[in-house]
C-alpha cells in the first residue's frame, strides 16, 4: 500500500518533467507572436485613425472657407458696402454700425477684422482691432499682381487668414472687402477640429505652424510623434497635418501587453492544474492494471484478461492488451490446428498413388528422400531407395534414358522448371508411363532436385485408343473422299453428256430438271468436300506453334486476291496484331473464311468496304471482320455456326452452310470463342472471334 503514493508521485513528477518545458517553450511563441502581433495591429489602427481625422479635417476645413467666402460675397453685393465707397458721409454712417453687427453671424466665438478698401488696395474704413493684419500687406504677400487680376483671394501666413472678395459696382472694381482673422482667433472658428486624441495643424510655404487644436505634440522630438499630412489646394501651399505622440501609442500598448501576459499566466496555472488533476486520476488505475498484468506474465494460464476500467485512455490501453492476449491465445490454438493438418497433409501424400523425391542432380539421381508413394507406384518401397541399393535411373526404360537426361541437364542449367514423359520397368516386370515435374533447388555445391512423378499409363492407353479412332475416321473420311464422290462425278458425267446428246429434243421444262440435277450433284460434291475439311480440323492441319497473327491475314487475303478483284472490294486492317500460339493452316482458313463472307454477302450495286481489327483484351486477343453487307435477320444469329445451315435460302448466294461451322470448330480447337453482331437486314454485320494469349506471345 506505501508503493502507490509513491507511484504517483514519481509518476506526476515524470509528467511534469516531460510535459512543462516545451509547453512553456510553446506559450512564450505564442506570447511572443501575439505581442509583435499586437504592436502591428495597433499601429495600424492608429493609422487608420488619423487617415479618417485627415479626412474630416479636410472637410471641415473646405466648409468653413467656403462659408466665410460665401459671407464675404453677401456683403461685397450689400448697397451700405457701396455707398461707403461712393459717399463719405454714408460711409462714416452706416458701415460701422454694419461692421459691429456682424460679429457672431458666421464667426462664431472668433473676433474677426472687417475692413473696406479702396480699388488701390488701401483701407478707407475698418473696425480697427488692435493686433490685427493692417493694410497695406506685407512683402511676401502677391500684392500688385492679384489687385490687377481682379479676383478673390484667400491667403494665410504667419499673420493669420485672409480673405478679400471684389467690390463691383456697374461691372468695375471700384474696392475689395476684407476679412481676416488672426492665427489665435482660428480655433474659434473651426470649433469642429477639436479633438481628444489628435492635433490638428496647417503648415504653409513659409513653413508657419499654425496650430489649430491640441499641443500634444509640441516640444516632443523629431520622430516622437506619428504625423499624417496632406497637401491642400488654393493660391498658396497649404499642408494640413494630423499627429499623436509615440508616448501615448506605446501607453495603449503597454495596457494590451499587460492583459495579454494576465491571460498567458491563466492559462500556465490552468494547464499546471489540469496536469495535476489528470495524474492524479491516471496513477492509480495505471498502478493496478501493472499489478495485473504481472500477475498474467507470472501465470502460464494465458486466458486471464486485464480489468478495463479507470479513465478512458486507461481502458483503451487494457482493451489493446485484452485483444493480444486473444490473438496470442488464438495463435496458439491455430498452431495446434496447424499441427493436426500438417499431419493428415502427411498422411494423405504417403498414402497417394505419386512420388514425391529429392534426389542428386546427376544421374544416376540417388534418392534423398522419397515419399511412401513410391511403392504403390512402382512396386519398390521407398527404403530401397533411401538406403542406396536401388536409383530411380536404374528403373527409367534404356530407349528414354537419353531424353530424360537432356530434360533434366536443361532445366538445371536454366535453374527453372521441367516437366517430361518417360516409361519405367515396374517391380513386376511390367513397364508404365510417368509424368514428372522437377526443378533444382539449393545454390552452389549445395543443390538438388526435387519434383513429383505421377502414373499416366491409364492417360497413355486412351491416347493411343484416340489415335487408332482417328486413323479409323481418316481412313473413313477417305472413303468418302473417294469412293462417294465417284459416282457422284460419274452421275455429274453422265447427266451433262445425255444432256448434250439429246440437245434440241427436250423443251425448257427438261432442259431445267437437268440442270437441277447436275447442279444438285455438284452441290453435294462441295458439300463432302466441307465435310472432309470438317473432320479434318485439329487433325490433319499444322501443330500448334507461335507466329505472327499478322502473317495469316495477310495470306488470307493473297487466297481472297481473285474475290477481291472480282467484287472490287476493298479491305483495312488496322489494331494490334501479335504473336499468338495457333495453328498456321487453321488461323489462314478461319480468316479467310470470315473475309471470304463478308466479300460473299455483300448489296447489290455496293463495292465491299470490310475492316478487319485486331485488339488485345484482358483474356487475349480479339479479332472483328466488320462489313457493309446484306446483315443479318433478327434472331438468326444463333443458327449460323451449324453444320448445313444457311440463313438466305434460294440460289441467290453458293456454299455448302460448312463455312462458319468450320470457323467455329477451328476457334474451339484453340480454346475461344467466336460470334456475330448485326443491327438487322441490309444494316452489314461484325463476325468476331477471341483466342487465348499465352505467356510467350508479343507484339
Amino acid at each position: 500500500m506505501a508503493a502507490a503514493p509513491f507511484a504517483l508521485r514519481t509518476l506526476a513528477a515524470q509528467v511534469l518533467l516531460r510535459v512543462l518545458p516545451p509547453l512553456l517553450l510553446l506559450l512564450l511563441l505564442v506570447g511572443w507572436w501575439l505581442l509583435e502581433h499586437n504592436a502591428r495591429t495597433l499601429q495600424a489602427q492608429v493609422e487608420q485613425r488619423l487617415e479618417q481625422q485627415l479626412d474630416a479635417s479636410q472637410t471641415l476645413l473646405d466648409e468653413a472657407v467656403s462659408g466665410l467666402l460665401e459671407q464675404a460675397r453677401s456683403l461685397a453685393g450689400n448697397d451700405l458696402v457701396w455707398n461707403g465707397l461712393i459717399d463719405t458721409e454714408d460711409r462714416y454712417r452706416y458701415l460701422p454700425a454694419l461692421f459691429r453687427s456682424l460679429r457672431g453671424a458666421a464667426w462664431g466665438e472668433a473676433q474677426a477684422r472687417y475692413a473696406l478698401l479702396d480699388f488701390r488696395g488701401r483701407t478707407v474704413l475698418s473696425n480697427e482691432l488692435p493686433g490685427y493684419r493692417q493694410t497695406p500687406f506685407t512683402a511676401d504677400w502677391p500684392g500688385t499682381t492679384w489687385l490687377q487680376q481682379e479676383d478673390e483671394l484667400v491667403w494665410l501666413d504667419r499673420y493669420g487668414l485672409l480673405l478679400l472678395v471684389p467690390v463691383r459696382i456697374h461691372g468695375f472694381v471700384e474696392g475689395w472687402l476684407e476679412l481676416s482673422l488672426p492665427p489665435e482667433e482660428l480655433p474659434a472658428l473651426l470649433r469642429g477640429w477639436r479633438s481628444s486624441e489628435f492635433d490638428v495643424g496647417l503648415h504653409n510655404a513659409g513653413a508657419y505652424p499654425l496650430v489649430l487644436t491640441g499641443r500634444r505634440c509640441e516640444g516632443v522630438p523629431a520622430g516622437g510623434c506619428l504625423i499624417r499630412a496632406r497637401m491642400l489646394d488654393g493660391p498658396t501651399p497649404l499642408e494640413l497635418r494630423v499627429g499623436v505622440p509615440q508616448s501615448r501609442v506605446a501607453e495603449e500598448q503597454a495596457e494590451r501587453v499587460r492583459e495579454l501576459l494576465g491571460l498567458m499566466g491563466l492559462i500556465v496555472l490552468l494547464v499546471l492544474i489540469g496536469i495535476a488533476l489528470a495524474t492524479r486520476m491516471t496513477a492509480a488505475p495505471l498502478a493496478r492494471l501493472g499489478v495485473a498484468a504481472g500477475v498474467i506474465a507470472d501465470s502460464p494460464d494465458i486466458s486471464t484478461r486485464l480489468p478495463e476500467a479507470g479513465p478512458l485512455e486507461v481502458r483503451r490501453l487494457a482493451r489493446a492488451i485484452n485483444r493480444s492476449l486473444d490473438q496470442l491465445e488464438e495463435s496458439h490454438v491455430s498452431r495446434s490446428e496447424l499441427e493436426a493438418s500438417e499431419a493428415k497433409y502427411r498422411t494423405l501424400v504417403e498414402n497417394a498413388p505419386i512420388i514425391i523425391y529429392r534426389c542428386e542432380l546427376a544421374p544416376p539421381w540417388r534418392m534423398r528422400h522419397v515419399s511412401q508413394g513410391a511403392e504403390r507406384l512402382c512396386g519398390y518401397p521407398s527404403e530401397r531407395f533411401l538406403e542406396g541399393g536401388l536409383s530411380w535411373g536404374d528403373l527409367i526404360v534404356t530407349e528414354d534414358l537419353s531424353r530424360v537426361e537432356a530434360a533434366v541437364a536443361d532445366g538445371v542449367a536454366r535453374g527453372q522448371l521441367f516437366e517430361i514423359e518417360y516409361r519405367i520397368r515396374h517391380a513386376d516386370g511390367n513397364w508404365l508411363w510417368v509424368h514428372e515435374i522437377g526443378q533444382p533447388q539449393g545454390e552452389g555445391d549445395a543443390r538438388w532436385l526435387e519434383g513429383v512423378i505421377t502414373d499416366i499409363s491409364e492417360r497413355k492407353a486412351a491416347e493411343e485408343e484416340l489415335a487408332r479412332s482417328n486413323a479409323e475416321l481418316e481412313q473413313f473420311a477417305y472413303a468418302v473422299s473417294h469412293d462417294m464422290r465417284q459416282p457422284l462425278r460419274m452421275v455429274s458425267g453422265h447427266l451433262s453428256l445425255l444432256q448434250r446428246m439429246l440437245g434440241e429434243r427436250l423443251d425448257g421444262d427438261e432442259h431445267e430438271s437437268m440442270r437441277f440435277a447436275i447442279e444438285g450433284a455438284r452441290r453435294m460434291d462441295q458439300m463432302i468436300i466441307a465435310l472432309l475439311e470438317y473432320s479434318r480440323v485439329g487433325r490433319m492441319s499444322a501443330p500448334m506453334a507461335w507466329l505472327p497473327s499478322r502473317e495469316a491475314v495477310d495470306e488470307a487475303l493473297i487466297f481472297l486476291g481473285p474475290a477481291l478483284e472480282e467484287s472490287g472490294g476493298r479491305v483495312e486492317v488496322v489494331g494490334q496484331w501479335p504473336s499468338v500460339c495457333a495453328s498456321r493452316d487453321e488461323l489462314t482458313r478461319l480468316l479467310q473464311n470470315l473475309i471470304g463472307n463478308a466479300l460473299k454477302y455483300r448489296k447489290d450495286d455496293t463495292v465491299p468496304q470490310i475492316t478487319v481489327t485486331g485488339a488485345r483484351v484482358p483474356d487475349g486477343w480479339r479479332v472483328e471482320v466488320a462489313d457493309n453487307g446484306i446483315g443479318i435477320p433478327e434472331g438468326q444469329s444463333g443458327r449460323l455456326f451449324q453444320v448445313f445451315s444457311r440463313v438466305h435460302k434460294g440460289g441467290r448466294f453458293e456454299g455448302s452452310g460448312v463455312g462458319l461451322a468450320l470457323c467455329r470448330k477451328i476457334v474451339e480447337h484453340h480454346g475461344g470463342r467466336i460470334g456475330v453482331v448485326s443491327a438487322g437486314e441490309g444494316q452489314g454485320s461484325t463476325f468476331w472471334f477471341e483466342l487465348p494469349q499465352g505467356q510467350e506471345g508479343g507484339e
